[in-house]
């Protein structure tokens, strides 16, 4: 509950109620505000302790397979930019095939 008076001194006729979400980084949840959740504060894995996607990542949403109804954030590398993230052994920013680096990093 705010309380608000006029530049005169007199309150105005009705109450001012004022709301914001605000997602707690690292809770698993995906807020408005955040970019991602994974459920950790940890850096180095697609998304960072400010909950933002790291460069070279890509994160999304997937279903949980036995309950069919929770979902869960996961983050991956993007394979074929040029930059060496994770799990990328390489990344020769291209998707071609046989030019030594046919697994595009994996």
């Amino acid at each position: 509950r705010l309380s608000v008076q006029t530049s005169t001194g007199q309150s105005p006729p009705s109450d001012v109620f004022v709301a914001r979400t605000v997602g707690l980084c690292g809770d698993g949840i995906r807020e408005e505000s955040e970019g991602c959740d994974d459920a950790n504060i940890q850096p180095g894995d697609g998304c960072n302790s400010w909950c933002e996607i790291e460069t070279g990542w890509t994160c999304g949403l997937r279903w949980n397979a036995p309950d069919n109804i929770t979902q869960y954030l996961y983050c991956s590398p993007i394979h074929g930019d040029g930059i060496r993230v994770g799990s990328e052994e390489c990344d020769d920013m291209n998707r071609l095939e046989n030019d030594g680096f046919e697994n595009h990093g994996l």
